[in-house]
């Protein structure tokens, strides 16, 4: 196992606990939707106006992407769900509610969780000292 892997993990999280989250094509779908409407509204406008309007910009995303996340309230300890904002590559998140823990799209997962089967990734000696 790798430094910062974690195999299995039981409970629920606390309130503040950075965990991942893996984008749904409709997650990607919504965020890049979000950078294509600022874009277009600038490039129609032509300008930039003093108007209070912020505009989401970044990255694209995709689905299947992997992106941290916030745990913000945590509601069934045994299962556990959780509401998360997604810390996404750009200057906007994301805030997904009653999102089930698992290693699948649209689940969250502690960082470096694998499957309890799932083979050690190579781990880079060169950084380990």
């Amino acid at each position: 196992m790798t430094t910062g892997e974690v195999s299995h993990r039981t409970g629920a999280p606390a309130v503040g606990t950075v965990v991942q989250y893996e984008l749904t094509e409709y997650d990607a779908v919504e965020i890049n939707k979000a950078r294509a409407d600022h874009h277009n509204f600038a490039r129609t406008l032509g300008q930039v106006l003093r108007t209070g309007h912020v505009g989401h910009i970044g990255n694209g995303a995709s689905k299947g992407d992997i992106v941290a996340a916030v745990v913000v309230r945590v509601f069934n300890e045994a299962s556990p769900t959780a509401n998360l904002q997604l810390l996404l590559d750009g200057n906007h998140g994301s805030w997904k509610t009653s999102i089930s823990h698992g290693l699948s799209e649209g689940t969250w997962r502690y960082i470096g969780e694998t499957a309890p089967d799932a083979p050690a990734a190579a781990e880079d000696t060169a950084a380990v000292s």
